[in-house]
């Protein structure tokens, strides 16, 4: 696991965030985006948020997911899906990154 958080912290743009580009590696504000976020539970997700949710715009082409760990959330893995579509007219692609909540936060 690459990424984890504790409970009760509140994520910010250096968190869970994702910057999208056009074909030639300008950053560029999408037609739509936004986020869900699922719990790994043996082997299949679940949906924790039954929300789809817009993200937070840094500046052209960046976003995140301002999101505030209960202090009570289950420990474990969890993907956050970014369903993105670049123009109204192009087809829509999913990208998803996994992460932990744990109770001591550690990177590695």
């Amino acid at each position: 696991m690459a990424i984890a958080y504790s409970r009760g912290s509140t994520l910010g743009p250096k968190d869970l965030y994702i910057y999208i580009r056009d074909d030639k590696g300008v950053f560029i504000d999408p037609a739509i985006i936004y986020y869900e976020v699922f719990k790994y539970n043996k082997g299949a997700l679940d949906d924790m948020s039954s929300l789809v949710v817009p993200p937070i715009k840094i500046e052209a082409g960046k976003f995140y997911a301002p999101i505030k760990v209960p202090n009570d959330a289950p420990l474990g893995t969890y993907y956050i899906r970014w369903s993105i579509k670049k123009t109204e007219t192009s087809k829509a692609f999913a990208v998803e990154n996994r992460f932990a909540i744990v109770n001591t936060p550690r990177v590695t």
